[in-house]
């Protein structure tokens, strides 16, 4: 199970409402959004980096269920930044497909803290699991699209 993907997930997204005066250029999205993975992975990889030192652990529910709630929290904060980005108008598709994975990965992080925080290891680990191939789906968008510290790229 490669737990610290769906951990230090990041992802870019598209939203707002504003007109188009509002749009970022790709290259000012990219590093927009790079520029928030960035942090969102920093703030992360302490709290993982205890939990999952060797990234193959399955900790318990009640010492996993503190670091899922951070990251959960975080990545929500992360998402709701994301959308926040105005995309250029000609690439709103493929921003949406981002953003839906990203969104998804997230929810099933939030359910996996809620699992963890009820006890349940085996199902906050399938929730995990399940958030990883989430997260590895929506950094392949991302990195077509041009992103490196979104998607993952060394």
């Amino acid at each position: 199970m490669v737990v610290m993907a769906a951990l230090v997930l990041a992802a870019v997204g598209l939203g707002g409402c504003g007109g188009d005066d509002d749009r970022l250029s790709k290259a000012d999205l990219i590093s927009k959004g790079d520029a928030l993975c960035a942090a969102t992975t920093e703030k992360l990889e302490p709290v993982f980096g205890k939990l999952f030192p060797t990234g193959s652990e399955t900790p318990p529910a009640d010492k996993a269920a503190g670091p899922m709630r951070t990251a959960a929290t975080e990545l929500r904060e992360e998402y709701r930044d994301f959308s926040a980005l105005e995309p250029p108008a000609k690439d709103e598709k493929r921003f949406a497909a981002i953003l839906e994975g990203f969104d998804a990965a997230v929810t099933d992080v939030e359910d996996a803290a809620e699992r963890a925080e009820a006890g349940d290891t085996e199902g906050y680990l399938k929730k995990l699991e399940a958030a990883n191939a989430k997260d590895a789906e929506s950094r392949e968008l991302m990195k077509a699209y041009g992103f490196e510290e979104c998607a993952g790229s060394e």
